[in-house]
Parts: structure tokens; sequence; C-alpha cells
């Protein structure tokens, strides 16, 4: 019999002068930034979440135009 895990990453917050997009909190979902206009990313506009129910990467940073 195999146990079936549900790993939860929990939610994220929104970035300064921008916008997080997120499909879910569970593995798989995906997160995805967008900054304000004037505004742009500087790296990883997207990340995972995974298996060890941390999300990939790092927050990015909307930086001014």
């Amino acid at each position: 019999m195999h146990t079936f895990i549900l790993v939860n990453c929990g939610s994220l917050s929104n970035i300064s002068n921008g916008l997080v997009s997120i499909t879910g909190i569970f593995e798989g979902s995906l997160a995805t930034y967008t900054c304000f206009v004037g505004y742009k990313i500087a790296e990883h506009v997207t990340r995972t979440c995974q298996s060890n129910a941390e999300w990939s990467g790092f927050t990015p940073v909307c930086e001014s135009t």
C-alpha cells in the first residue's frame, strides 16, 4: 500500500511594485510574477512548488525602468 502525501508550499505574497499569480499551493503549482507599468523584473519570473514543500528559486524584484 502506498501512502500519498500532499505537499503544500503555502501561498506567496505580492512583491513590491508587482503581483504574483499562483496556480495552486501544492507540488507542481506555478507562481508567475509581473511588475506594474514602469517596472521590470530583474530575474526569475516563475517559481514552482517542489516536493520539499518549498518554492523554487527566490522572490524576484521589480526594478524601475
